[in-house]
């Protein structure tokens, strides 16, 4: 975790001990699914189908040979894990695999949900809810999080011939053609085009973040406080990219020490004061897995109209 992710291995050291193990293994198999995607050899769509026969075999109460899926069994027969969660996680990395443009924001909405919406929907699985109308503003914290690491991945991605930015925002910004150049030098003449396109997609993600905010209170006050130090440090990468000019062709955009100290001492300050004042999770309300299911379609509905 600690060498993938600084931030998000920085947010979970303030989990419970009793779920920290429960989400590292989740995230292990996330990240080892996606690794394998992206670098496995051999035909792509072959290693997705043979991730959906694991899936089979846990669903299906069989065996397995590999020690990390076998392990991720158990926790989806523990904690109840819907199937959907990780077969909607495959089939955002079919969408990878197809490399194909993203016409919109609904297919990019699309896109985000099932590559990180729905990592934050088995975490609650893993960490226990009050309220399951919380599952909505966990989905939406991960595409939150997805829409950041596109922005800021832009120079990384379009390296290795992919580019995340929908065709409408691009030619909202005065950008046409531009995929015709994928994998080779970044045309100079589009780069203002590409800062008002990077602009608008972080001004849609500071929107989801604001609205996720809430649902935080229907976790537990030791894993809420982690989840609003990982939303505080994904957001400032948001914040830190646009003070840079919202140019991910520069400087790869991060946090520094400085700044994850001042951001886990405000996330544990309005956690605490979340929690004086009540909602979802007030004080004594017990945690629980949830009981509903949250589909893509139920979270297409609360896409912003006009984007």
């Amino acid at each position: 975790m600690r060498t993938h992710s600084k931030s998000f291995s920085a947010a979970a050291r303030w989990l419970p001990s009793d779920v920290r193990p429960d989400v590292e293994l989740l995230y292990a198999v996330c990240r080892s699914t996606d690794d394998a995607v992206d670098v496995g050899v051999g035909d792509t769509n072959d290693i997705i189908a043979q991730k959906r026969a694991q899936l089979d075999a846990i669903y299906s109460g069989l065996p397995l040979s590999d020690p990390l899926w076998a392990s991720f069994g158990q926790l989806c027969q523990n904690r109840k894990i819907p199937r959907l969660y990780p077969d909607e996680l495959l089939n955002g990395m079919g969408m990878d695999v197809c490399s194909t443009p993203y016409p919109d924001m609904e297919s990019l909405f699309t896109y985000a949900f099932r590559v990180a919406g729905v990592v934050g929907l088995m975490m609650c699985h893993i960490t226990g809810l009050s309220c399951d109308l919380a599952l909505r503003d966990a989905a939406t914290l991960g595409i939150a999080m997805q829409l950041t690491n596109i922005c800021r991945d832009v120079a990384e991605d379009w390296a290795r011939g992919r580019l995340y930015i929908p065709e409408t925002v691009l030619r909202a910004s005065g950008i046409s053609g531009l995929r015709n150049d994928l994998g080779g030098k970044f045309p100079e003449s589009a780069e203002k085009q590409l800062q008002m396109a990077v602009r608008k997609l972080l001004g849609f993600a500071d929107l989801l973040y604001s609205r996720a905010m809430r649902g935080i209170a229907a976790l537990d006050i030791q894993t809420g406080i982690a989840v609003r130090v990982a939303a505080f440090l994904y957001r400032a990468i948001g914040h830190n990219l646009r003070d840079q000019g919202a140019n991910p062709l520069l400087a790869r955009a991060t946090t520094t020490p400085m700044q994850k100290v001042h951001l886990g001492v405000s996330a544990i300050t309005v956690e605490v004061l979340v929690r004086a004042g009540g909602g979802f999770g007030h004080v004594g309300t017990k945690r629980r897995i949830p009981d509903s299911v949250l589909t893509l379609n139920e979270m297409l509905q609360t896409l912003p109209s006009g984007l």
